[in-house]
């Protein structure tokens, strides 16, 4: 996860691991109400836009795991860091393409198509009247969006209303009918990590939850403080397998 962590934000698009974690289990623990850093319920298209440049400031900090406090994260999630990173990107698209218009067109079009992505999570998929609901959740306004380009683009972060519903469940799809190519994705990083099956898993929830051992089992906090515990031992877990009791 830390070879994830660093390659990504040097090579690819920054995000500051620590704060993300921190702001997803935020929103999870106050979906669309105050707390939520992403959006409230009655922030409108252009309110929400900026929140993804600048969200809310996080009055809690629920991102207090072990390994986001290894020196790999907290290098990662400094602001000097950041800035070479995609300094370095920048630099390193531009000598391997050798046209610096098309890299700048490149470079800050590959940003705004972030935008937008972050634009289907945190608006399209959190104001109702878009889309479709499987849980009527009344806390929420978490969305299902099933079409293919925005389930691909988000790697189906857009199945809100599912993961909101299941917060711990690996897998975002809850019927055949829903394409999850998020979920693909995993278990194609699983065939290239093989005995590595639980770690890849636990990336996936780790961002709304952390693991605690318990009695055999593993207990899974949720961003609300809700204990829920696998069903499965962690040497028997399997992707897309998770069921909370």
């Amino acid at each position: 996860m830390k070879v994830v962590t660093v390659v990504n934000n040097s090579f690819g698009l920054y995000v500051d691991p620590i704060a993300w974690v921190n702001r997803h289990r935020l929103h999870h623990k106050h979906a669309d109400h105050p707390g939520d850093p992403n959006k409230l319920s009655d922030d409108g298209f252009w309110r929400t836009l900026f929140l993804c440049v600048m969200p809310y400031q996080c009055n809690d900090n629920l991102a207090g795991d072990e390994i986001l406090e290894s020196w790999t994260f907290r290098i990662a999630a400094n602001p000097v860091f950041a800035i070479l990173a995609q300094a370095f990107s920048f630099y390193l698209f531009w000598k391997l393409v050798g046209d610096l218009k098309f890299v700048l067109v490149m470079w800050f079009g590959i940003r705004i198509f972030a935008l937008w992505v972050n634009m289907i999570q945190n608006y399209w998929t959190h104001t109702r009247g878009f889309a479709y609901r499987r849980y009527e959740d009344e806390e929420d306004n978490a969305m299902n969006i099933g079409e293919w380009l925005p389930v691909t683009a988000t790697f189906s972060a857009c199945l809100q209303n599912n993961h909101h519903h299941y917060p711990g469940l690996l897998r975002l799809s809850h019927d055949k009918s829903e394409y999850d190519f998020g979920f693909v994705t995993v278990k194609v990083m699983k065939s290239f990590l093989k005995g590595a099956t639980s770690e890849v898993s636990i990336a996936r929830i780790g961002a709304c939850a952390r693991l605690v051992p318990s009695h055999g089992r593993h207990r899974v906090r949720l961003a609300g403080g809700v204990d829920n515990h696998f069903s499965m031992p962690k040497a028997k877990m399997r992707l897309g397998h998770f069921r909370c009791n």
